[in-house]
């Protein structure tokens, strides 16, 4: 998984920080360095620590978080990206009966480009490379039915390795009007006509 780490000031000064995530992101560690006034803070020993905001549609959210010294380690939610746009949260300690709020921080969350509602399509690809390989089939059996008929490829003649050489309907029918006499050729008109 992915992470990322900011600086984070117990007091409210300045621009608050941003992380960028997209639209229904879980899973990425989010490390926060704690400051208070510019000095690394190291977070009591038997403290709480939550990250907490409020989504855009006015609910909120608050999820525990592990410490070490001054870094604080948050594992992002989908609660957290469900919705796009700028969602407020801060780094929440709680010891000795004290709660502590960290400067606000940014979530900013992009749109996802595909929405989580959104059906699925069933792609063309398969049908449109099924009907690629018809076709080339199906050319495949053109040329092969005019090899049988008669004896070339493309308008070329066949050559002698082609199961269709001398063995095609034109070769029989010229081979076959030569073998027959004319009184045999008479006899084949009058049964035709």
């Amino acid at each position: 998984m992915t992470s990322q780490t900011i600086n984070l000031d117990l007091i409210p000064s300045g621009v608050a920080p941003i992380i960028h995530v997209s639209q229904y992101d879980k899973g990425q560690t989010w490390n926060f360095n704690i400051f208070k006034e510019g000095q690394p803070f190291i977070i009591p020993a038997g403290a709480s620590v939550a990250i907490q905001g409020t989504k855009l549609d006015n609910t909120g959210f608050q999820y525990p978080c592990t410490y070490s010294g001054s870094v604080v380690e948050a594992t992002e939610t989908d609660q957290m990206t469900i919705f796009r746009g700028n969602v407020t949260a801060e780094i929440a300690i709680s010891y000795s009966g004290s709660l502590i709020g960290s400067a606000n921080f940014i979530i900013q969350v992009e749109k996802a480009a595909l929405a989580d509602d959104v059906v699925i399509s069933d792609t063309d690809l398969p049908l449109l490379q099924e009907a690629i390989e018809a076709a080339q089939e199906s050319i495949a059996y053109s040329k092969d039915a005019e090899a049988w008929a008669v004896g070339t490829r493309d308008g070329s003649p066949v050559p002698s390795s082609d199961p269709a050489y001398e063995n095609n309907a034109k070769y029989y029918a010229e081979n076959f009007i030569g073998m027959i006499t004319d009184a045999q050729w008479a006899a084949i008109q009058t049964i035709l006509s």
